[in-house]
């Protein structure tokens, strides 16, 4: 989770502080300010749960592939991507998904005792309006315009980076992996 964290704050980050177009630069700032403490109070939650001791550093653990896979996605997208995948990735999708996750997560966090509060809590509330942040900006297209295939595209790329992540965390065997059908099928 540490490396999410902190590559989707890179990201947004980066997001805000590359974009030159004013339309859009002040829903990115505004994004890249409300994510800035995500990976800290990750990292004081972990500590106060027992999950990082006190002088251990989150990085002290090694990412899996898929994390490491995910966390460059949301980077690149950040640094090569044209505004619109921008969004689609690391607010429509990325957010979206941390919406659903938190809102499941959070419940069962705290049946266990491990109550949620700082970085989780923060996530039950900030996700949904962060999922449509500049959403708007973007022109309607058809979906079978070149521009709504490339839409469906990003999303079907994030998604299947996402329940590879995920199954990673499950230790689900490889040949019992979901395999996500291409946007073309």
């Amino acid at each position: 989770m540490y490396y999410l964290s902190s590559d989707f704050t890179a990201a947004v980050a980066l997001r805000y502080g590359s974009c030159r177009d004013p339309r859009f630069r002040d829903a990115f700032g505004e994004h890249a300010a409300e994510e800035v403490m995500h990976p800290a109070d990750l990292t004081e939650w972990m500590r106060e749960f027992g999950f990082l001791a006190a002088d251990d550093e989150p990085l002290s653990v090694p990412p899996t592939f898929e994390t490491l896979a995910l966390g460059s996605y949301f980077l690149r997208s950040a640094i090569r991507e044209p505004i619109p995948h921008q969004i689609v990735t690391l607010n429509l999708m990325i957010e979206g998904m941390a919406c659903d996750f938190y809102g499941a997560m959070n419940p069962k966090l705290d049946e266990l005792g491990l109550t949620p509060k700082g970085y989780w809590a923060v996530h039950a509330k900030a996700d949904m309006k962060h999922q449509i942040l500049g959403l708007d900006l973007i022109p309607p297209c058809d979906p079978d315009s070149p521009s709504g295939r490339s839409y469906a595209r990003t999303a079907w790329e994030v998604a299947s980076l996402w329940v590879q992540e995920f199954e990673a965390w499950s230790d689900v065997p490889v040949e019992r992996r979901l395999k996500l059908p291409s946007p073309a099928e």
